[in-house]
């Protein structure tokens, strides 16, 4: 419709954008789902940030408009067209080509498609870059030549890829807390891979890492038939956000890491093998080597801090379970 706006020529824009449509609606409603080997695609369905990230706009509408106009929503935005001095402004017609793209990343679960530190923006960068030389040729009778703009463009990337650079330079944000790294692991750390050894592990997302040298691994709470033991961590990673992975502390909602924990250790099938808090392994048809009294203790205290008051259940509850949750 853009092309048909810009040269009058509605058929062949008509044409084009029934095309566009299209094709985007066969490679959502088929093509996608087809490879992911689901009934539908996995970003359209309900869940977490992670997997399910438009899920919501059929559910909520009415809440698409104010997404796109909140303050994180002009803070992306500025952000973009930082670099560019907000030049591309002047050429708004130019700008449109990448609403498409600009529209997915704001209305994304995930906010990790609103962060500049993310590939996600980068099919709306030559757009913007595109805006701003048109933008650029209409300034050309002020005192702002395109070569002047150019200096002032440079110095302003300068800037832009110094502060947001990912390693702690002077004066940076450290957008990847590389300055809080640690390269000597936790003393359970090393307790906990001695009795570990080679056997297949189920962790917790974001301390995977340090049993991650083995054949099996897989993300807590996915438990094949293979995995021996499995392997959290009873922090509260609201207070510790910069050892969250994006969107969800425990890579999955608050309320289902809560219940599958309490499953293990209501299960007679798992055993707890090791418990230095916060840390705590199970391992399947083991012996319990401390008291889960203990254990279900810290594991309430961290519902009551997770979850609203309503959703947790007594504390006491001994059923076994046959299957997780």
């Amino acid at each position: 419709m853009f092309w048909a706006a810009r040269h009058r020529q509605w058929g062949r824009g008509l044409g084009l954008a029934v095309f566009g449509v299209a094709m985007a609606a066969w490679i959502v409603l088929s093509v996608m789902p087809a490879l992911s080997g689901a009934l539908s695609h996995p970003m359209a369905q309900e869940g977490d940030a992670v997997t399910s990230r438009y899920g919501w706009v059929a559910e909520h509408p009415e809440r698409i408009a104010p997404t796109l106009v909140s303050r994180e929503s002009w803070q992306y935005g500025l952000l973009l067209a930082g670099p560019f001095l907000a030049v591309p402004l002047l050429a708004p017609f130019a700008v449109l080509p990448g609403i498409a793209d600009l529209g997915i990343n704001l209305l994304s679960a995930n906010p990790i498609q609103r962060s500049v530190f993310s590939y996600h923006s980068l099919t709306i960068v030559p757009v913007l870059a595109l805006a701003a030389a048109i933008g650029a040729q209409r300034l050309r009778k002020t005192k702002l030549t395109p070569a002047r703009l150019a200096v002032a463009m440079l110095a302003a990337t300068l800037a832009f890829s110094w502060y947001f650079f990912p390693y702690p330079l002077p004066g940076s944000a450290d957008p990847w807390k590389l300055r809080t790294w640690t390269f000597s692991r936790p003393a359970p750390v090393k307790d906990i891979t001695a009795l570990l050894g080679d056997a297949p592990v189920s962790a917790q997302v974001n301390i995977g890492s340090y049993f991650s040298g083995r054949a099996i691994i897989t993300p807590f709470p996915h438990v094949s038939e293979d995995t021996r033991f499995i392997v959290v961590n009873l922090a509260n990673l609201l207070q510790k956000p910069s050892q969250a992975p994006f969107g969800l502390p425990y890579g999955l909602p608050n309320e289902e890491y809560i219940e599958h924990v309490e499953y293990y250790l209501r299960s007679k099938k798992w055993g707890v093998a090791l418990w230095q808090d916060p840390w705590l392994v199970f391992e399947r048809g083991g012996e319990d080597k401390a008291e889960k009294s203990a254990v279900r203790g810290v594991v309430l205290a961290l519902k009551l801090q997770l979850l609203p008051e309503e959703s947790v259940p007594n504390p006491d509850d001994n059923e076994t379970m046959d299957e997780a949750p």
